[in-house]
This record gives C-alpha cells, sequence and structure tokens, in this order.
C-alpha cells in the first residue's frame, strides 16, 4: 500500500505476490492485491486474484461479492448475480458478523435486489455503532477490536490460532521484556500478529486487556 502510494506500482505488486505466497491458506494479500487491480482498471488480472483467493478461502462470502462487483464493472448482468448468491450462503447469521463482512454482505444483497436483507445489514451496523453503507467495492471500514481481547468470535476476520504460521507464532510468543520491530510487506498478516500477541499477553500474564492501547496507522 507504500508502495502504491509512492507510485512505485512494480514493487508493489512483487511484494503483494510475496505477501500471497508465504501466507498459506489465508488470502488476505489475494485480496487486497485484487482490489488495488480493480481501482487501476485491470480487471481481468483483478478477477484472476480473486478467483484465487476463493480457492483459498472458499468459504469466505466478502471473496464472492468481491467477485460480483469485479463482474458488475464489466456490464455483465447474470454472472455478478451468481457470484453474489454464492457469497451470501456464507456469511454467518446477521448477529455474528462483523462491521467488516456487513459491509460485503449489504453488497452482496443489493446486487441480488433483495432490500429486506439490506435494510437487516444496516440496522445490524447501526446497532454495532457502524454509520450504514455499503463497502463499494472495498471501501467499507475495517473490522473493530474491541471486544477481541476478551472473545476471539467477535472478529471473525482474525485467523484462529490454528492458521498462525510457525514464523508468525514465534512473533506473538516473543518475550515482552524488550522492544521488537516486525516488518513485512503488504498483507504479510503484520496486525494478525499484533492481535494474537495481545492476547497471548493477556492470557499468558494474566493481565486486563484495559493495559493495553494498539495503535494502527497508515505509513504517511
Amino acid at each position: 500500500m507504500f508502495y502504491d502510494e509512492i507510485g512505485d506500482l512494480n514493487r508493489m505488486e512483487s511484494h503483494y505476490a510475496e505477501a500471497a505466497r508465504v501466507s498459506g491458506n489465508w488470502a488476505g494479500p489475494l485480496f487486497n492485491w485484487a482490489l488495488h487491480l480493480f481501482r487501476r482498471r485491470n480487471f481481468a488480472l483483478a478477477l484472476e486474484k480473486v478467483d484465487e483467493g476463493i480457492l483459498r478461502q472458499p468459504d469466505s462470502g466478502p471473496y464472492y461479492i468481491l467477485r460480483a462487483g469485479f463482474l458488475m464493472a464489466w456490464a455483465s448482468r447474470s454472472r455478478p448475480r451468481r457470484a453474489a448468491q454464492q457469497g451470501i450462503g456464507h456469511f454467518p447469521p446477521l448477529s455474528a458478523q462483523s462491521p467488516w463482512h456487513l459491509g460485503w454482505y449489504e453488497d452482496g444483497a443489493a446486487t441480488l435486489g433483495r432490500e429486506a436483507d439490506v435494510k437487516a445489514a444496516r440496522l445490524q451496523r447501526e446497532r454495532k455503532g457502524v454509520q450504514p453503507k455499503g463497502s463499494k467495492t472495498g471501501e467499507n471500514e475495517l473490522p473493530v477490536v474491541s471486544q477481541y481481547l476478551t472473545d476471539p468470535d467477535a472478529m471473525p476476520s482474525v485467523l484462529h490460532d490454528s492458521q498462525l504460521t510457525r514464523e508468525q507464532r514465534a512473533i506473538v510468543e516473543l518475550r515482552p521484556d524488550r522492544h521488537h520491530l516486525v516488518m513485512g510487506p503488504p498483507g504479510s498478516g503484520k496486525t494478525q500478529v499484533l492481535l494474537h500477541r495481545v492476547r497471548w499477553l493477556c492470557n499468558t500474564y494474566k493481565t486486563s486487556p484495559d493495559r493495553y492501547c494498539v495503535l494502527v496507522t497508515p505509513m504517511s
């Protein structure tokens, strides 16, 4: 994302490719890469990357909704609806969805013309304290993290402990008596590791989540 901002597209795409290579079954780098390509109007390659993401995470609804958005940009009528229909079936109940997931669910429901589902998703977002608006092909808010430390299920977008790589697990469990600098390309799981580390510190050292402040900022 940093290289995108400074216009170094070759290095940006090489970093996305490396992040996708080392991420195992997690398709986050491919999702972000596809969004970047879509915004650059490279629709064919964007569709290719989101399809790779679906192969890795075939049960993740937002990937299908993103695919529907790409197909809609090509003025195709039937294919976006098929993709959206597939995606809607992979979302958990509305009450269990994060605000990020609700945004994509709302987009999928809108594609299918299901106004009742659109209204239900917006109502659920309001209940979670999020302004009700669709994700507009990737412009949705990031998931909230306030409840994650005490309830991991509050953020379905965060990897389960068992899905962390050996390298990520090692970083999560680094000694807390010194500073650590963790570097990696976009989509390599740095934020995932940060969230897991704070929860690990809480559980291992029996400290209150109130003692921690997590700051995530853009590189600008």
